[in-house]
């Protein structure tokens, strides 16, 4: 037996998410009772929370020159440089 479930969802998540279920091959609703079933199963909440950036390719870009010290500005030892370089 089934029984319905209203919940409330961010329009645009609710958007991504049925993108991303549409190329799984999978409903919104397969989705959920498939994310159900993992935690009665586990008997926990299976999911990983993570702190990881996620950049765009010019910030992507911009960190891996900072990384390899490539395409820097030059550096300055003080306020009174930095300025005097900004007025050249």
């Amino acid at each position: 037996m089934t029984e319905t479930i209203s919940l409330r969802i961010d329009k645009d998540i609710r958007k991504e998410m049925a993108n991303v279920c549409d190329e799984l091959g999978l409903s919104l609703s397969a989705a959920f009772n498939m994310y159900a079933k993992a935690v009665a199963r586990e008997k926990r909440i299976p999911l990983t929370l993570d702190l990881k950036e996620v950049y765009n390719a010019k910030t992507a870009k911009s960190i891996k020159n900072v990384v390899k010290k490539k395409n820097l500005s030059k550096t300055f030892n003080s306020i009174s440089e930095l300025m005097e370089d900004l007025n050249a």
